[in-house]
């Protein structure tokens, strides 16, 4: 994990950055309060906790943990619940707003308001103990920390209270520690970033096949999944289309949420066309906003930046007629050059769901131009994009698709998350480089100050592989 962010080219100065150390705890839970939408309340000393229902017959159940004072970032949470049903759906973890004040008990009066969800259990069954991945956890100055737990579904979900054995139990991992003098030159480890789009399969209808389809190739997203526990990255990218067909919350909690979800702690995702499918809870990517949370992005927008290992990465929403266009002008590109003009000495990686350039069945697509003339002024290094079910590597090139070995940008497509494999197009774009669908698999990066370097990794099974490394460049000498 990268903790100290630098920039990658020309920066010499002395700096202090921290180094880290982790400091894991557990706290089992102090109270817990179920409260029903009318407002009746069943408090939970022991025995067996309810979550379920919708609308009106909603039962969401409140669980407080006192943890220590905040003394370091949270880099990891999770939570222990041992499970007394079967839910194909499961669970909801969400936090909230506020904490109460640690002296209060918990009451009807005083729960906090629900904020985001942090995490999903997928399916449950009777008698097994699931650890449930949490983002985005941040423990107030009093250590008062509330949990809310909510049915994906309208499924009754029953799980342990608070009991000498089998109390719902919290886990943090904090950064602890001084910071030291790092002496000249650019200090940020390395970092390891896996990426891929299009991925988890419809759980409520047998997958489609169709012309373009390659056989014998779908529904991947265990094996993906699986692969990716074993790379340990440090951040997943995910490149849109995260759950088909539509991106209905419960469908994300059954599907995409126990296989992909495992890694959710550190997942930065990015929105395709098919969370947008106008059908039940996916209108207007409702359930990807409600599974993400704030990781996101604002809900009207979807695009958002960060950094990493002294690299800036940036996240941008494809479904320009969700945001008002992608062109030039358009708010998310006038956003773009803004955030690019801000991170000058950084080295850049952006993603979204369809590319500019693509050998595949969907391929070219002028909508990102003013996405790619923006980064190559910027002298962006990565483009990364889904969307075509296949694995596509472009050399460095320009937005006019020439072939620029000094200032281009490297472009993948890497739409082999597991969905399924689709068939090429007739046409060999320029500068296409390595192309396959004939496994799924994920992108796995290493992002080093001033360089990176690949490794697209195939499912078990498969001996597919494509691998190479670049330097961060800056942008073209006549800009």
């Amino acid at each position: 994990m990268a903790f100290a962010i630098t920039g990658c080219r020309g920066d010499s100065e002395p700096r202090v950055t921290p180094t880290p150390r982790l400091v894991t705890s557990t706290v089992a839970a102090q109270s817990a309060l179920s409260v029903s939408a009318s407002g009746d309340t069943f408090v939970g000393l022991g025995g067996v906790l309810h979550s379920g229902g919708l609308g009106a017959g909603r039962l969401v159940t409140y669980l407080r943990f006192q943890v220590a004072p905040q003394v370091g970032s949270v880099v990891s949470a999770t939570l222990l619940l041992h499970f007394e049903s079967s839910s194909p759906s499961g669970l909801l973890i969400a936090g909230t707003q506020t904490a109460p004040s640690s002296g209060a008990p918990l009451s009807a009066a005083n729960l906090p308001p629900l904020a985001a969800a942090m995490g999903a259990s997928g399916p449950t069954r009777v008698g097994t103990a699931l650890t449930l991945s949490l983002r985005g956890l941040v423990v107030p100055s009093s250590g008062t920390t509330t949990l809310a737990l909510l049915a994906a579904s309208g499924d009754d979900v029953a799980y342990h209270g608070i009991s000498a054995t089998q109390s719902p139990q919290l886990t943090l991992t904090r950064i602890d520690g001084g910071p030291t003098s790092t002496g000249a030159g650019p200090t940020s480890p390395p970092a390891h970033v896996a990426a891929a789009g299009d991925i988890a399969c419809d759980p409520t209808k047998p997958e489609l096949v169709d012309a373009g389809v390659v056989p014998g190739l779908a529904c991947g997203q265990q094996q993906t999944s699986d692969l990716l526990l074993t790379l340990h990255p440090d951040a997943v990218l995910t490149l849109g289309d995260t759950q088909y067909s539509n991106g209905a919350l419960s469908k994300f909690a059954s599907s995409y949420g126990p296989t992909w979800g495992r890694l959710f702690t550190i997942t930065h995702p990015t929105v395709g066309n098919h969370e947008y499918i106008n059908s039940g809870q996916s209108t207007q990517a409702a359930g990807y906003f409600a599974y993400f949370g704030a990781a996101a992005g604002a809900v009207d927008e979807g695009w958002y930046s960060y950094d990493l290992a002294g690299w800036h990465l940036i996240a941008l929403n494809a479904e320009c007629g969700a945001v008002g266009g992608c062109g030039a002008g358009s708010a998310q590109e006038r956003w773009l050059a803004a955030d690019l003009a801000g991170h000058r000495n950084k080295c850049v990686l952006a993603y979204w769901h369809q590319p500019r350039f693509s050998s595949g069945e969907h391929g070219d697509d002028v909508h990102y131009s003013a996405f790619w003339n923006d980064l190559y002024t910027a002298g962006a290094e990565i483009v990364l994009n889904g969307h075509d079910h296949d694995y596509e590597r472009f050399a460095p090139q320009n937005p006019a698709a020439l072939s620029d070995p000094a200032h281009g940008i490297t472009e993948f497509i890497v739409g082999t998350g597991g969905e399924n494999q689709r068939k090429f197009s007739n046409t060999v774009q320029p500068n296409s480089e390595v192309r396959w669908n004939h496994s799924f698999g994920v992108l796995d990066l290493t992002l080093n100050a001033g360089s990176y370097s690949w490794r697209f990794l195939s499912v078990a099974g498969t001996a597919f592989a494509d691998s190479g490394s670049g330097t961060c460049h800056g942008p073209p000498a006549h800009r």
